[in-house]
């Protein structure tokens, strides 16, 4: 049929897999990552030859796999003088009865003394009609008969609740307030753009003056710095914002106009 509604009552069961599949793909992206709950899936090595998933969910084309509990694999011995990668998949199986299965899987490398490939894995996507596809989600590096430390593989998707703070408005309000004047702020996720309104300024040569300390929140990742000059060509400063919170002026050059300034310097928040 050209549409089926899906969300709805059709008066016997009507929803599958390829439907929630489909679904959550258009939502949450068509590839394949690891959510933010339980262990996030994190690997540890427990011996030689085990290697421990832990838990956590993960959703594959739209398909959502859970682990509920950690999980034990076995990793295969190496071979002294030779190096090998391993794989570590979530593999989504289709039998010929439609049941779908989900299970951690080994994909074991190929030795060599040089640099190890990776093996081969079910590539096609389950949104392409695949009966087999594989999600990978650590490479185990094994040199001589020493397992290394695995390498992550997936991505970690970024919750709604964290993609809507990146993108919520605050401000504008004040941040710093003195007698010569203020800073007020706007903060959009962790851009911020500060206005400074200043009385009067210092006329010494290379003369620092302080606004103030920005409160939490209104700080910058790194040392943020933003050139000024005056209308006249007689006042040139640098303004600096330190990832501590203090944002202060220097004069730049000889004496310097001491009329009030504006300005503002934009920069991401620690």
């Amino acid at each position: 049929m050209a549409s089926e509604l899906i969300t709805g009552f059709a008066g016997a069961p009507h929803v599958g897999s390829d439907d929630m599949g489909a679904f959550q793909s258009g939502i949450l992206g068509v590839g394949s990552y690891v959510l933010q709950t339980g262990e996030q899936l994190k690997a540890t090595v427990a011996s030689a030859n085990k290697v421990t998933i832990g838990t956590g969910d993960l959703v594959m084309n739209g398909r959502h796999v859970r682990m509920a509990s950690s999980t034990d694999l076995t990793i295969q011995n190496g071979t002294q003088g030779q190096n090998r990668n391993d794989l570590i998949v979530c593999r989504y199986q289709k039998a010929s009865d439609g049941k779908e299965t989900a299970t951690l899987v080994v994909v074991n490398g190929t030795a060599t003394t040089g640099t190890p490939a990776d093996p081969s894995y079910n590539k096609t996507s389950i949104l392409d009609g695949a009966t087999t596809s594989d999600m990978p989600l650590y490479r185990i590096p094994i040199t001589n008969l020493s397992v290394g430390t695995p390498v992550k593989l997936f991505d970690i998707l970024t919750p709604l609740k964290t993609v809507g703070d990146s993108v919520t408005l605050t401000g504008p309000i004040t941040v710093i307030t003195s007698t010569y004047g203020t800073v007020t702020g706007v903060r959009a996720g962790r851009m911020i753009e500060l206005y400074f309104d200043w009385k009067s300024a210092s006329t010494d040569s290379w003369a620092t003056g302080y606004f103030g300390t920005l409160p939490e929140g209104w700080r910058p990742l790194m040392q943020a710095v933003c050139p000024w000059h005056g209308r006249d060509g007689s006042s040139q400063r640098r303004i600096v914002v330190e990832p501590f919170g203090a944002m202060y002026y220097t004069n730049v050059g000889g004496a310097q106009n001491p009329d009030r300034f504006t300005g503002t310097i934009h920069f991401i928040a620690s």
